[in-house]
């Protein structure tokens, strides 16, 4: 049962023209206000995340966070179903697209891993982002991998499932001309099918086109 349910969703991949949720539409109705202040802060601290807008030196430290975030169905719209990797926190999912990856859990209690512009469809204004799923552990991957990503796709995502993530957040990166990608990792640490929710644990690096995935301080690469 589990390699027929991803094979369906690994077809569903082939056509991200339109949302794999359209029954999401009730979550975007509305922009919710205080994102604009959220959006206007982290542009605010994008210059001092990327040095010089055309420097390469790192100015700011990556950092390592858990995060618990709920499904996209069968939860309140206004439950916070979005990871926003740039701004280290769960989001509520709107018509603005704050934010970078979401989950689902379906019936049998397993959860898909959505990145934002699948779940919006790609005619939408939502950013690209990119996952890899990586073996050898949360903890031993230091350095974000620079090729090997699927973007704006989705993954099957089981406890323990570890990511490399490169999301184009125009939060993070708009005013810098070096590199217009963040990095990140996500662990996936427990999913709940009873409150519907999943436990993620991730590493972002802010400083615009840098590999370095060290849980904290200034990177060097």
């Amino acid at each position: 049962m589990s390699g027929q349910i991803s094979y369906a969703i690994d077809s569903l991949a082939l056509d991200p023209s339109t949302s794999f949720l359209p029954f999401m539409n009730s979550r975007f109705r509305a922009h919710h206000p205080l994102a604009f202040l959220a959006i206007a802060l982290a542009i605010f601290a994008t210059t001092s995340a990327c040095g010089s807008l055309t420097g390469n030196k790192a100015q700011t430290e990556n950092s390592t966070d858990t995060v618990t975030v709920y499904a996209l169905n069968g939860t309140p719209v206004d439950a916070p179903a979005g990871l926003w990797l740039f701004g280290r926190q769960a989001v509520v999912v709107s018509s603005n697209f704050l934010f970078d990856l979401s989950f689902d859990i379906d019936p049998q209690g397993e959860a898909t891993l959505y990145t934002v512009r699948y779940v919006a469809g790609a005619l939408s204004p939502a950013h690209s982002v990119s996952l890899q799923r990586v073996t050898g552990g949360f903890d031993a991957l230091l350095k974000a991998p620079q090729n090997g990503y699927v973007t704006d796709s989705l993954f099957t995502a089981k406890v323990g499932d570890v990511f490399a993530v490169s999301t184009s957040d125009p939060s993070a990166c708009s005013f810098s001309i070096y590199s217009n990608l963040i990095y990140a990792k996500l662990e996936v640490l427990g999913i709940d099918p009873g409150t519907r929710t999943v436990r993620t644990r991730f590493t972002v690096d802010p400083n615009c086109g840098f590999l370095s995935l060290i849980p904290s301080g200034i990177p060097k690469d």
